[in-house]
């Protein structure tokens, strides 16, 4: 109780609301590590990779034994999902329609690249090389993954600035990570609608942070 309570003294002093600077800011230092991390880390699967022709021909393969081609349209959805479906969810809200899509189009936007970082040391991670395998299937799994932190971001709309956001964004898609590998490679349960993995972790981060931001002198 101790450091909710000291968290919730710093919220309440006095701080400058321009984020006219601190948001480029940490936008710009957030996009540089994604970009590094991924140049280092992050290498295409031979389905997904420019040179599956190269590959088809040479293991006299099909476009039909392609996973990638059958996978795509649900990517699609998902997607859409993600980037429209949330994002106007919250427009009903007269106050906060235009930041709720645009706060939204900002969590998926970051939080998508550093999915695939998190969930590819979980999942993806080739031994040999080190590197992280990416395919149709990691990047529905990061949408997933999103899906989550923007549940959460339902209970904070109008309660965090943008690069709190970012923050919250980044400690809820390392959280989702973590417990994903625990419940499905640990304890290996069967979660095929994301009730346990997305929904249920979704809506008690969003509450646990909302609860951690409440200031009595707003009463």
């Amino acid at each position: 109780m101790g450091g909710v309570q000291s968290f919730r003294e710093m919220c309440d002093r006095t701080k400058n609301p321009n984020v006219r600077m601190s948001l480029p800011a940490v936008c710009v230092v957030w996009q540089t590590a994604m970009i590094i991390l991924h140049g280092v880390f992050i290498r295409y699967d031979e389905e997904s990779d420019a040179h599956w022709v190269e590959h088809r021909k040479h293991e006299n393969l099909t476009d039909i034994q392609n996973d990638f081609y059958f996978r795509y349209p649900s990517f699609q959805d998902v997607h859409v999902m993600i980037f429209v479906g949330f994002g106007f969810l919250m427009t009903f809200l007269k106050r906060y329609s235009f930041g709720g899509v645009g706060f939204n189009f900002l969590i998926a936007a970051f939080g998508l690249q550093w999915a695939l970082l998190m969930q590819g040391w979980f999942h993806s991670l080739d031994y040999t090389d080190g590197k992280i395998k990416i395919g149709v299937e990691s990047l529905i799994n990061a949408d997933f993954c999103v899906a989550g932190c923007l549940i959460a971001y339902g209970a904070l709309l109008g309660k965090v600035s943008p690069v709190q956001l970012m923050v919250l964004t980044l400690f809820g898609i390392t959280l989702f990570a973590v417990e994903e590998f625990i419940i499905l490679n640990l304890i290996h349960a069967r979660d095929a609608g994301g009730s346990m993995v997305i929904h249920t972790f979704g809506g008690y981060y969003g509450l646990a942070i909302s609860w951690m931001l409440y200031r009595l002198n707003l009463d």
